[in-house]
């Protein structure tokens, strides 16, 4: 199986990464890590070939920044991206755009402590995460038969969505 992630470099990836390896219905498989920052997908990537070593699961694990590389001839694909602004940022809680999501409910007295998951601020994030996860779909689907799954934060909750091009 080939698996891909979009948003590999993330944190947040690291425990679903290392689900993924120690599964024994994935032994053998391929994930491709896609991120926009080339430094943080490969030490993700290098943490997952680690884990795959010491797991004895032969899965190879690999980074890229090439978008189109990080979907084509995917069996399955993962996303853990989001809560980017206007552009993608490899910096969300620093943009000026989640500063604006924590500022603006403040104004007018709902505080919030992170908010990237909840109330008016994790709103805010999660419409401008639409945008890049639309297209990431309309990638998908163009590119072979497979399950789109969104990872959030930490958990391994998501969603799977079958993403096909197959006639029915």
């Amino acid at each position: 199986m080939y698996g891909r992630c979009l948003g590999g470099g993330s944190l947040y990836f690291r425990r679903a990464l290392a689900d993924l390896v120690l599964s024994e219905d994935l032994a053998g498989s391929e994930i491709a890590l896609y991120d926009i920052d080339a430094e943080k997908v490969e030490l993700m990537a290098a943490m997952g070939r680690r884990l795959a070593e010491r797991a004895g699961t032969n899965f190879t694990v690999r980074a890229s920044i090439d978008k189109a590389d990080a979907v084509d001839g995917a069996d399955f694909a993962l996303s853990s991206i989001g809560g980017c602004g206007a552009e993608v940022t490899s910096n969300v809680y620093h943009s000026n755009y989640h500063n604006a999501d924590i500022r603006i409910p403040a104004k007018y007295g709902i505080c919030q402590v992170i908010g990237d998951t909840c109330g008016p601020a994790g709103m805010m994030m999660a419409l401008r995460s639409i945008p890049p996860i639309s297209s990431s779909v309309a990638r998908w689907k163009s590119a072979a038969p497979l399950w789109c799954c969104s990872i959030t934060l930490t958990r391994w909750r998501y969603s799977a969505v079958p993403c096909t091009n197959t006639p029915t």
